[in-house]
């Protein structure tokens, strides 16, 4: 969910700059905002809770809950776990690991 999230903040902040809606109202930046994440991350965006009800057209606090959300610390340990509990395929090369077992893989 991280990977996605950032992939679509950088593309957010493209497509924000280039269609000039940084320039447009706060209100009508969040709606077009809104309008493209997609339905499943509308529907997660009726589920957040905020600190005053103007945040809900407030794209900094709209993307900064996504933000929250989507990217959490990651426990060194228990990913370390996971690692290690992995099993490669007696069959497989290494060089296929990392394509085989991209959340546990770090080159």
């Amino acid at each position: 969910m991280a990977a996605n999230w950032k992939r679509f903040r950088g593309q957010w902040n493209n497509y924000a700059k280039a269609a000039k809606i940084n320039a447009e109202p706060a209100d009508r930046q969040s709606a077009i905002f809104l309008a493209c994440i997609g339905a499943e991350a509308y529907e997660l965006f009726e589920k957040f809770e905020f600190a005053r009800e103007d945040d809900r057209t407030d794209l900094a606090a709209i993307m900064a809950a996504f933000e929250t959300h989507c990217i959490r610390e990651v426990n060194v340990v228990s990913e370390r776990w996971v690692f290690y509990q992995s099993k490669q395929d007696k069959t497989a090369e290494l060089s296929q690991r990392p394509r085989d077992a991209p959340n546990i893989w770090v080159p």
